[in-house]
């Protein structure tokens, strides 16, 4: 288990991924909105060249594949207020894939929903 390394899943404007990275740990930061990523990807240049950080333009699910992606899974939740919506296709990945691909981790910071995921099992 690698002690340094954050996946920062839903990792939005960066902000918590700034936290880990200026505290000396790697991060791995996703997030299914493309916009997001970009922003971060501009935000972080040099921790991404350092190979400190590196951002995946993903949405979680169990199986690999495509899927379409609200600011909600209900695309009439994402409207609310009349906010305009409209999905989003990008690669969908099961986290297991990701800490495999990306060595394993002591925790998951899962900013969607602001829960910590201690994972503690082998590899």
């Amino acid at each position: 288990m690698e002690r340094d390394l954050v996946f920062d899943i839903g990792a939005h404007n960066g902000d918590d991924t700034a936290y880990y990275v200026r505290r000396g740990f790697r991060v791995v930061g996703i997030d299914a909105d493309p916009a997001m990523i970009a922003a971060c990807e501009q935000c972080f240049r040099e921790e991404i060249r350092a190979g400190r950080l590196v951002l995946l333009n993903v949405g979680l699910a169990a199986e690999e594949g495509n899927g379409g992606v609200w600011s909600s899974l209900d695309p009439a939740l994402a409207s609310r207020g009349g906010l305009a919506t409209h999905p989003v296709t990008v690669p969908a990945r099961p986290l297991r894939g990701l800490t495999h691909a990306y060595a394993w981790v002591s925790y998951v910071r899962e900013t969607t929903n602001s829960i910590w995921y201690d994972l503690h099992a082998a590899r």
